[in-house]
């Protein structure tokens, strides 16, 4: 599979119809180290970029409007040798046939998650660098012919391509899609996936109880857990969240005997478990990881400070603010480009510590003068970074009680 082919990064073109998913897509993309070449509304659109721009894989809304839907015009871009994963809200089996005969890489149903999105762009990738190998070595057609596949075999492949490390796949084959191992050698890889577990746990379920014994290690590939402290009266504190990506939970196998908070489900998620051996291992074998560790870990101790400080002296709608900012991707250098924060107001309550009345009366304060977007269930999309900056630094007045 190639992610980077010396100095140019995998390009990818983007069907989508909705402009903030289409952001929050190529924001995604773009943490995972890929490029988006192109942004497109409708089919006929994605078949003209396609032509011109060859990108690397087209990412396709079926449900597009116009002269092309997304099926229709997938058929034309495979038909280029350009591997399609489809986009969609509707899993129902009329949609699935059509897709199946449209033979994609891919399919993602509304909403997922980043890691699932890095996951089917990787496996996708990897089974057309697999396809194109082979037909190379045994002098095959070109792609077109791939086509004349069975209707058996392209049943097969859909249903293989569709999976993410959710599903089915191997503690190897999951780990091997985390950019955090992209530089650990094959062997070491395979010893440690060799005693990795892969589990997956339901929304609000306890992971892992306070002060248990058995301390592992763990990476989330979907979803999101978090770190939970209750106090005497019984009311929970989200302490931390821990999303696809961070590596705290795999920092929290070094040195520990138990865990200081309970580990929760804070939605549907997939967890890869290590032993405290293997962790330590892979350390001593890489300093370079334990550096990227050691900055993640960094980062989150001062953003902790932060919180601890609104916590004991600010109104909500500060703590709110300053919350946000801490789940924002650093990297993006234009702070007036939307961010999408994969949070419910439920979450957001736990975490600022307050009620869900409070942080929906701020959300919705905030939303009313632009600052963020409430629109789409589950996100909380940042507008305008700079004035969210402005209320975590100097407060913000909503209604009295808040």
């Amino acid at each position: 599979m190639r992610v980077e082919s010396e100095n140019a990064p995998v390009s990818v073109l983007v069907v989508e119809d909705q402009l903030l998913l289409a952001l929050e897509i190529e924001q995604n993309l773009e943490r995972a180290g890929f490029s988006v070449c192109g942004r497109v509304p409708d089919g006929e659109s994605a078949v003209e970029r396609a032509r011109s721009l060859r990108p690397d894989l087209v990412l396709m809304d079926i449900g597009l409007s116009g002269a092309l839907d997304g099926i229709e015009a997938a058929q034309h871009v495979r038909g280029l040798g350009i591997p399609v994963i489809f986009l969609t809200a509707y899993s129902d089996e009329r949609t699935v046939d059509r897709a199946i005969a449209a033979d994609p890489y891919g399919y993602l149903v509304k909403p997922f998650s980043e890691a699932e999105l890095r996951a089917a762009v990787q496996l996708a990738l990897r089974k057309h660098e697999r396809e194109r190998s082979s037909n190379g070595r045994n002098g095959s057609q070109p792609h077109a012919d791939v086509h004349q596949a069975s209707a058996a075999e392209s049943a097969f492949r859909f249903d293989e391509l569709a999976r993410t490390p959710t599903e089915g796949t191997s503690a190897y084959d999951a780990l091997s899609s985390v950019p955090f191992f992209k530089d650990v050698g094959r062997v070491l890889l395979q010893k440690i996936a060799q005693t990795a577990t892969v589990a997956s746990f339901r929304s609000r379920e306890v992971v892992a109880p306070e002060e248990g014994a058995n301390v592992r290690g763990f990476l989330v590939l979907t979803g999101s857990l978090g770190l939970v402290k209750t106090s005497p009266s019984g009311r929970e504190l989200i302490v931390e969240s821990v999303d696809p990506g961070d590596l705290l939970g795999f920092a929290m196998a070094l040195g520990a005997h138990s865990y200081p908070v309970r580990i929760k489900a804070l939605r549907d998620s997939t967890v890869v478990w290590f032993s405290k051996e293997s962790v330590e291992r892979l350390v001593a074998s890489y300093p370079s990881l334990s550096h990227v560790m050691l900055s993640q870990v960094t980062d989150r101790l001062t953003n902790a400070y932060s919180i601890a400080r609104a916590l004991a002296h600010d109104n909500v709608p500060v703590r709110v603010a300053a919350t946000l900012l801490t789940k924002l991707d650093k990297r993006q250098a234009d702070p007036r480009r939307p961010q999408v924060v994969a949070m419910t107001r439920q979450e957001l309550a736990d975490t600022v510590g307050t009620t869900l009345e409070s942080a929906v009366r701020a959300t919705r304060a905030m939303e009313e003068d632009g600052i963020v977007d409430l629109s789409r269930r589950g996100r909380i999309i940042i507008s305008d970074q700079p004035r969210l900056e402005d209320i975590a630094r100097a407060g913000y007045r909503v209604d009295e009680g808040v």
